[in-house]
């Protein structure tokens, strides 16, 4: 009767394994140009509730630095953008605080690097982000 009840368990632990790993969403992928031998800021976030006040904060994750600069983030302000029909539409009027992004590439590089980033929200919550930057 124990080999019986471990074989149930082991499906549905296998079952709820894969239930999970289904559920992982793919990296948000994300173009953006950046000008040689300079500090650029490429990317921003904003965590607004519908009345344009800011969310809780977020906790930044970098799964993979770029190989040819240096990525750094940090809190700051900006005009977020958001869909024409979006509740969030009139956020973008008025400076909000948010998490820049900003990137440096190496002395002399000019080509392609990548980055991988992970923004994670008080409950848990969280959407990676992947950035293929183009250094001219």
């Amino acid at each position: 009767m124990k080999f019986v009840n471990l074989v149930a368990f082991t499906a549905a632990a296998a079952a709820l394994s894969s239930v999970s790993e289904a559920q992982e969403k793919p990296p948000r992928n994300e173009s953006r140009i950046i000008v040689a031998g300079q500090r650029t800021q490429f990317y921003a976030w904003y965590s607004l509730n519908p009345d344009c006040s800011p969310k809780e904060p977020v906790t930044l994750r970098v799964l993979k630095q770029p190989a040819n600069g240096v990525f750094e983030h940090m809190p700051g302000q900006g005009f977020p953008s958001s869909a024409a029909d979006s509740k969030l539409q009139k956020c973008s009027l008025d400076r909000r605080d948010g998490t820049l992004f900003f990137y440096t590439p190496k002395a002399g590089f000019v080509g392609t690097d990548q980055l991988e980033a992970e923004v994670i929200n008080s409950t848990g919550q969280s959407v990676k982000l992947r950035f293929r930057l183009t250094v001219k």
